[in-house]
């Protein structure tokens, strides 16, 4: 099974108050696993998935919760420049070398506020690939997101605005 976007959840789950959130780090997982995407797990849609109900019974949870924002799906490779992800698998099954298991995942209140993340190639100037096009310093691309803050409401989930 998937069980590592519901770990995840737990986690949050034991100190999140509703308000304002900001996930991020190496999960392990592209954000179209079930683990990251599915109710089941840590339930972080791209925002054309976003349900048109505002919060839904979710599975093995007690309260209603509502689902956290993925932007990272922008940065897949039938949109991406550059690197088409942050990690390179060379010996990925199938046609998927580039992996984006670093994601920024944000509660809703940044729906509106952020700008598209980018994946980093460079920084100061230098090339954080090799001639091969892969990752040569870190065995990760680093990823890049703008929050417009002074935008963003501090409601919690349970609160209307």
């Amino acid at each position: 099974g998937f069980t590592g976007g519901a770990d995840v959840w737990r986690e949050l789950d034991g100190f999140w108050d509703g308000g304002p959130l900001i996930v991020l780090g190496d999960l392990n997982a592209n954000p179209w696993t079930l683990e990251i995407s599915s109710r089941d797990g840590l339930y972080a849609l791209r925002r054309k998935d976003w349900p048109s109900r505002e919060s839904a019974q979710l599975s093995g949870r007690a309260r209603y919760a509502k689902p956290l924002y993925n932007p990272m799906w922008h940065l897949l490779p039938d949109r991406a420049e550059g690197a088409q992800g942050t990690f390179f698998f060379p010996d990925s099954d199938g046609d998927v070398r580039w992996h984006c298991l670093d994601q920024i995942i944000l509660s809703n209140h940044f729906l509106d506020h952020v700008d598209m993340p980018a994946i980093l190639t460079e920084l100061g100037g230098i090339s954080l690939l090799g001639k091969s096009g892969k990752p040569e310093l870190s065995d990760h691309l680093p990823v890049q997101l703008t929050i417009h803050i002074g935008k963003v409401t501090s409601c919690k989930a349970s609160e209307k605005c």
